[in-house]
């Protein structure tokens, strides 16, 4: 839908439920404080003739709601969410502005499968329509290098994982646990783009679905998590972002650490509601 047009994106993610603004703040690369009226002027000015496109926006905070409500009748608003969190919405968009989207019909699939997979063999193609279901990232994704079709994702994306490099496999899984794109130069070990992996327009690394992440993180065990929150905290904090590295330093069970990090962060912070979290 925005294909042809100037747009911008930014995404809810599970990890940044608390953070009032974060999905406002990724799309107009803006530092957002204040009560949403202040903030719906700032993304006002910055989107300008753009169309502001939000996804996910089942996790967004509430105040990132009330700004997109302020929003929808000065700007081209595109959102997606969750069919069961659509009651969310209301306060954004009412029934006649809902597009819902169901599974691809039989002929739109067999057609994606011609332009994605046109090597794949006929028993093959039967078991990827099966378990894709309609869903065009399965369609894309559960495919690997030797035309095999994996059952689920999860699998695909593990099997993928296995066949990396330790260095670039720790990389992705930091990028899993960080729960949104990384500025150019946060992480040591930066990964090529691949399958996995795309750079955003802006240079931010990012992995290329949120499915993906969400594999990613089932597959990493326990004590791999953990080294990864701590490397995470660690640059985090190099970084400036203090409540970032307090949140991944709590994951990693360092709670003086994250108590050091979230205490310095709500003396820095100016919004309410976000010193509330810290605290």
């Amino acid at each position: 839908m925005v294909t042809r047009r100037a747009h911008c994106i930014g995404g809810g993610l599970s990890l940044l439920v608390p953070q009032p603004y974060a999905a406002l703040e990724q799309a107009v690369r803006v530092r957002l404080t204040g009560t949403p009226i202040e903030v719906a002027e700032t993304v006002l000015a910055a989107v300008g003739d753009d169309v502001l496109v939000v996804e996910d926006l089942h996790w967004v905070h509430d105040s990132t709601l009330e700004v997109l409500a302020l929003l929808g009748a000065q700007v081209p608003l595109l959102a997606t969410s969750r069919p069961e969190r659509m009651e969310r919405l209301r306060r954004v968009f009412d029934d006649r502005d809902t597009i819902a989207l169901g599974p691809l019909c039989a002929d739109a699939a067999e057609r994606l499968v011609d332009v994605r997979h046109p090597e794949l063999p006929d028993h093959e193609r039967r078991a990827l329509l099966e378990a894709a279901g309609g869903n065009p990232l399965l369609i894309e994704r559960l495919v690997d290098e030797h035309h095999a079709v994996s059952p689920s994702l999860q699998v695909a994306i593990s099997h993928r994982l296995t066949e990396l490099d330790d260095d670039t496999r720790r990389t992705i899984g930091e990028l899993a646990l960080l729960g949104r794109p990384a500025e150019p130069g946060l992480l040591r070990r930066p990964p090529a783009p691949s399958d996995l992996v795309e750079i955003l327009p802006d240079g931010r690394l990012t992995l290329r679905h949120a499915a993906m992440a969400a594999a990613v993180r089932v597959f990493l065990d326990d004590g791999v998590k953990r080294s990864l929150h701590v490397e995470l905290a660690d640059l985090l904090e190099h970084a400036g972002s203090d409540t970032e590295a307090a949140a991944h330093a709590y994951a990693a069970g360092d709670r003086m650490r994250a108590e050091r990090l979230a205490v310095r962060a709500a003396e820095r912070c100016d919004d309410p509601g976000q010193r509330a979290y810290l605290h």
